[in-house]
């Protein structure tokens, strides 16, 4: 008896071939092959595309997590230049060395076990607000 909801059960055929492998054979009247091979090429492409589509949402998710990112880290960055800035502010004082004023800040930083406490980057991030080289020195003019 053929069912109306699995009309290939009695010409399907599963061998099994060990190491994880089965073959599938399909027994078809010769009038199905036709809309048969075209049933399986409109699955392959519906494949193609669900694929396609979870790839293009991937790279949307991609993109908006990036920009979230970046934006979490221009704060970051804001942040971290308030502080310095607030502490250069506290410390700078007359006849006070360049390097003396770098070691203040960043002791400063240390107390609040700040991640980027290092000299370098307190130096970059100086120069950045307009507040880098040495006292008393005019910078050097970029030759073009």
């Amino acid at each position: 008896m053929n069912s109306r909801t699995r009309p290939l059960r009695n010409s399907l055929k599963v061998n099994h071939h060990g190491d994880g492998f089965v073959s599938v054979t399909v027994r078809l009247p010769e009038s199905l092959l036709n809309a048969y091979a075209h049933f399986l090429e409109a699955l392959s492409d519906f494949f193609f595309a669900a694929d396609r589509q979870a790839h293009i949402d991937w790279l949307k998710s991609r993109r908006e997590k990036d920009a979230r990112y970046q934006l979490e880290a221009k704060q970051a960055r804001e942040q971290f230049a308030r502080l310095v800035l607030e502490s250069f502010d506290r410390h700078n004082a007359p006849g006070l060395s360049r390097f003396e004023l770098l070691k203040r800040i960043a002791a400063d930083l240390r107390v609040i076990k700040h991640p980027w406490r290092k000299y370098e980057i307190i130096r970059k991030t100086l120069v950045e607000a307009g507040l880098g080289g040495r006292p008393g020195r005019p910078r050097r003019e970029v030759r073009k």
